[in-house]
């Protein structure tokens, strides 16, 4: 399934609430707004992970496809947040595709 920005944006506007809109929006984020959504209050991400996941300029897209395996490579679960960013993971890409 391949949608455009702005077929996704329209399912966005649908949302329910901020979190789902963003969950849905989140496959069109760039690195920058990834890592700054991750670090924000609701997703507890650390900011050291944020840096990471940023310098290895993961985006939206990507993060819908991490597994555990990824995050091993990228150094992550060294920093104890391996479990907890899975998690949020599972939770977003839940989220994203029960919205499309």
């Amino acid at each position: 399934l391949h949608l455009t920005q702005s077929a996704i944006a329209r399912i966005a506007h649908r949302a329910a609430c901020e979190q789902e809109r963003d969950s849905v929006l989140v496959a069109t984020w760039p690195a920058a707004a990834l890592a700054g959504w991750l670090a924000g209050s609701e997703n507890r991400i650390q900011q050291c992970v944020c840096e990471k996941l940023l310098a290895a300029n993961m985006t939206g897209e990507q993060l819908l496809c991490l597994c555990k395996g990824d995050v091993s490579k990228l150094g992550l679960g060294a920093l104890g947040m391996e479990v907890w960013l899975l998690s949020v993971v599972k939770k977003v890409r839940n989220s994203h595709f029960a919205a499309l």
